[in-house]
């Protein structure tokens, strides 16, 4: 037997920082759109001693690399347009001893 699988799964939404209003007179007057992200991971436990045993582990964040943006720099900030974190993948080890 490889051990124990362990997914995980979330999401992380938002409704949209502040933002200058639509024409553009009030300062935090509008907002952004809406955005939501998606998180994938899995990790792998081999052996069955859990105090010692060896765990590699896979995530990926923003699974469907959606492009959103979370300041537009019309308010605070002005300027300075934030967009949320691109697809990422990462790859982990991990041994207690």
């Amino acid at each position: 037997a490889l051990g124990e699988l362990r997914p995980s799964l979330d999401f992380i939404t938002g409704s949209g920082l502040r933002a200058a209003d639509p024409a553009g007179i009030i300062p935090n007057g509008g907002s952004q759109q809406p955005y939501a992200q998606v998180n994938f991971g899995v990790a792998q436990v081999l052996g069955h001693d859990t105090e010692h045993a060896l765990t590699i582990r896979l995530d990926i964040t923003n699974l469907f690399d959606s492009i959103y943006l979370l300041h537009d720099g019309t308010s605070v900030g002005k300027g300075q347009p934030q967009y949320g974190p691109r697809r990422g993948v990462m790859l982990g080890l991990r041994k207690a001893f």
